[in-house]
């Protein structure tokens, strides 16, 4: 077994048998912490933990597609399907281009021909064996509505949601407030009402408390400042971040144990304004991540993980 892999079963770590087969969803652009996730999910790519099946972006910004692109290919996964959300004027304002613009600039015209978000999330979907998928959606949630939405004549509403049934095996959402108004919700909360209350796939939520106080993105080893990982948390947050995204891609990649446990069972209310409680009830198919380590202990192994020099290749450091 590779060192990082012990050191993890050291931790007490639950290492997946077989890779995990995820979908990202992410609204890449207005804040720093999709990149850490993006890292950490090619990182653990690499150590075959998990297969990423397609990342898809859920904004307007002509920026998010290329900017994904840019990361994939510095972990040399340039192959990964990436689509977007088709819909004009969904935060793609100047002030949601902090890192994404100078990251996608050799690589703007990505997004011209980036397929549909909502028809790459089915067609991947219908490829994989049932109950085997793990959707992790980073972002407002409009385009886990879409899917819910689509109907065309090729597929139904019911086909999808069946499908949707059958291949997802969990939800893991970043989004949500124990009882509050979190930004992702708040900026699409007809969606993100309707995804909590009839998506088809049981939900697990990391709410806005978890990765609030978890602080990543501050310690790079030897990783290169030309990074694209580095580089947009040094134009975004150069001493670090909220690890609100990482805390849903390390829950998707290897459950909850040690890091977290797992709420009783429940369902997250979002009203139209997008704020969200969270009620438990018993035959609530959804359950909510409860922080079990201190965030100092989970921001050393965050930052471990993404800024790991996975090829061997950074100045001075080895795997």
């Amino acid at each position: 077994m590779d060192d990082f892999l012990r050191r993890l079963e050291n931790d007490g770590v639950v290492i997946p048998d077989q890779p995990v087969s995820i979908i990202l969803d992410t609204d890449i652009g207005p804040d720093v912490d999709d990149v850490g996730a993006l890292a950490l999910l090619h990182v653990c790519a690499h150590y075959r933990l998990c297969r990423i099946l397609a990342v898809t972006h859920c904004t307007s910004s002509p920026y998010g597609v290329p900017c994904v692109h840019v990361i994939n290919e510095a972990y040399r996964q340039a192959d990964i399907p990436v689509g977007t959300l088709q819909a004009p004027n969904f935060l793609d304002a100047p002030e949601y281009r902090r890192f994404n613009e100078h990251l996608a600039r050799k690589d703007i015209n990505r997004t011209c021909c980036a397929p549909d978000a909502t028809g790459l999330i089915i067609e991947r979907l219908r490829k994989q064996p049932d109950n085997s998928v793990v959707l992790v959606a980073i972002g407002p949630l409009i385009n886990l509505y879409n899917c819910l939405m689509a109907e065309n004549e090729h597929i139904s509403c019911q086909d999808i949601r069946t499908l949707i049934k059958a291949k997802i095996r969990r939800t893991v959402i970043m989004g949500g407030a124990a009882c509050g108004r979190e930004w992702n919700f708040a900026m699409q909360p007809l969606a993100d009402r309707t995804d909590c209350s009839d998506w088809p796939a049981p939900i697990v939520s990391s709410t806005f408390e978890i990765g609030a106080s978890i602080i990543s993105g501050r310690r790079w080893a030897g990783m290169p400042e030309d990074h694209p990982v580095r580089e947009a948390y040094r134009l975004h947050a150069p001493e670090g971040r909220p690890s609100w995204d990482l805390t849903a891609v390390w829950a998707a990649v290897f459950g909850y144990e040690p890091l977290y446990r797992l709420s009783g069972n429940g369902r997250m209310v979002v009203d139209l304004t997008g704020k969200s409680c969270w009620q438990e009830e018993k035959a609530g198919a959804h359950t909510c991540l409860q922080k079990v380590w201190a965030d100092e202990k989970i921001a050393e192994l965050l930052d471990n993980v993404i800024s790991r020099d996975i090829f061997g290749v950074f100045p001075g450091s080895s795997i």
